[in-house]
């Protein structure tokens, strides 16, 4: 019988994602959340627990991942472990696809109609929310998240085919209204990758949109960047998604673009105006309402406009 040694779940884990084959990391993770995982060795192989099935797992780095993100939905999110399950099969049309989710979040201990479904994995944004989409168009579901250890993104299925970012997933017993809260701008986020968004959002939202991505991308920047000049630390943005119609939205962002174009003249011209549908327009400002362009790294943003 193998030897079964334990130590910090740290070292395990450093040793795990040390590979340099690995493309995922653990940014999004505290070292507290870490804590929570039980890892041992047996032989040369590392091992966990899964928090759903209580099944010894192969600690493979995405299988920490799935971990540490059962952990959020529980122990933050306060759904019941009952309520949870682990590489569902889902059904597309006639067959089922072919890979299962990685976790899904049940309306009650019935598990009969998934609530919310949560992919990791992937490393690439675009290859994850691929796949996470096509599982919420297929199941009806609303709410979804994506994680890959160095990035997040949770997501609200408008109508099939159209996804709004959120600033998270709301909590058991939560509503939209308790998700999309007003943001200061003290809690907006320093950019990582916006060069990935930027080419998720023209070959997703704005494929067919019959504009310019670059200028309807722009002009939202635009709009943000103004919103945050003249926003105190403790201010509310008014760039945002709310649960307003999506037409009341537009209207509401655009004239926040309009003045914007006032105060600085020499880019825009009195007649412009935001191009994008409604729809169109939520799902993309929900992707930047949550980041902090002004004082941002150059760099960053010079690569996603470039």
């Amino acid at each position: 019988m193998p030897s079964v040694k334990q130590a910090a779940a740290s070292d395990f884990i450093d040793r795990v994602f040390r590979d340099p084959e690995v493309r995922h990391g653990l940014r999004i993770f505290p070292p507290d959340e870490l804590k929570k995982l039980t890892l041992v060795e047996e032989g040369n192989k590392i091992y966990l627990t899964c928090a759903v099935t209580q099944k010894k797992r192969l600690a493979k780095p995405e299988e920490i991942i799935r971990q540490l993100a059962i952990h959020r939905l529980t122990d933050d999110l306060d759904y019941p472990v009952s309520r949870l399950d682990v590489e569902v099969p889902i059904k597309m049309g006639s067959a089922y696809a072919s890979k299962k989710a990685d976790i899904v979040v049940y309306r009650d201990d019935r598990k009969q109609t998934p609530y919310l479904i949560v992919e990791v994995k992937k490393p690439l944004r675009k290859e994850g929310l691929d796949q996470l989409h096509s599982y919420m168009n297929a199941t009806g579901v609303y709410y979804g998240a994506w994680i890959n250890g160095n990035d997040a993104t949770y997501q609200l299925r408008i109508e099939p085919n159209l996804f709004e970012a959120l600033p998270r997933l709301p909590a058991i017993n939560e509503d939209l209204d308790d998700v999309k809260t007003p943001i200061k701008k003290n809690q907006l986020e320093a950019i990582h990758d916006l060069k990935e968004e930027v080419q998720y959002l023209e070959d997703t939202v704005l494929a067919n949109a019959g504009v310019s991505a670059f200028e309807e991308i722009f002009k939202l920047v635009f709009a943000k960047l103004y919103d945050e000049f003249h926003k105190g630390d403790d201010e509310t943005m008014e760039f945002r998604t709310t649960t307003a119609s999506p037409q009341e939205q537009y209207n509401r962002l655009n004239a926040l673009f309009k003045r914007a174009s006032k105060e600085w003249p020499d880019i825009f011209s009195d007649s412009d105006k935001i191009e994008l549908t409604p729809e169109a327009l939520v799902a993309v400002a929900s992707e930047f309402q949550t980041k902090k362009f002004f004082d941002a790294d150059l760099d960053v943003i010079d690569a996603a406009f470039e």
